[in-house]
């Protein structure tokens, strides 16, 4: 995970909750190291695949990929309204064939937060390429931690239904 040389709170804080969420989603397989583009050596460049985490204009290295939308000075080419959308685009590495970088990334710190959340729900469509994925709005609707695997139907909003005939009944719940 490569972030800026001098992170904003955002930055940081997409690229931590990133590496939490794919650490989640692999269950805790999947070794990651964060490092800084300042400190990103060519090796490390040749021989990882990169997730770049930060503002379009935050990460300089940007144009040496071949990505699936325009940059232009340091911001992305949005269509109307969609100015804060996160964007995410997974491209070939140039500097190692068999290697590809994942960028997670915005024009604003509010952009790329929502494209670091995005990238954790592990669900992503993609936008007019395969390889893009423009992100508007993140669901925050949170889960139960945990649900009890015993339940009575009174607990899941049932009232009491009393079956007293003899031979087969049957009730539908929904």
């Amino acid at each position: 995970v490569v972030i800026p040389d001098q992170p904003s709170a955002s930055e940081l804080q997409s690229a931590l909750s990133l590496s939490a969420g794919l650490g989640n989603l692999t269950s805790s397989r999947l070794l990651m190291q964060l490092t800084t583009l300042g400190q990103l050596t060519g090796e490390q460049k040749a021989s990882t695949n990169l997730i770049l985490v930060g503002k379009a204009a935050s990460l300089p290295i940007l144009p040496e990929l071949t990505l699936p939308i325009t940059l232009t000075g340091g911001q992305f080419q949005l269509d109307a309204g969609g100015e804060e959308d996160g964007v995410i685009a997974l491209v070939n590495s140039p500097w190692a064939p068999s290697k590809v970088v994942l960028v997670v990334s915005g024009n604003s710190d509010a952009a790329t937060v929502k494209a670091a959340q995005a990238v954790t729900t592990g669900l992503l469509r993609p936008n007019r390429a395969p390889n893009l994925a423009l992100v508007a709005t993140v669901d925050a609707t949170s889960l139960p931690v945990s649900v009890a695997i015993d339940q009575t139907f009174a607990d899941l909003g049932y009232s009491k239904n009393k079956m007293s005939r003899l031979g087969v009944n049957t009730a539908s719940y929904a």
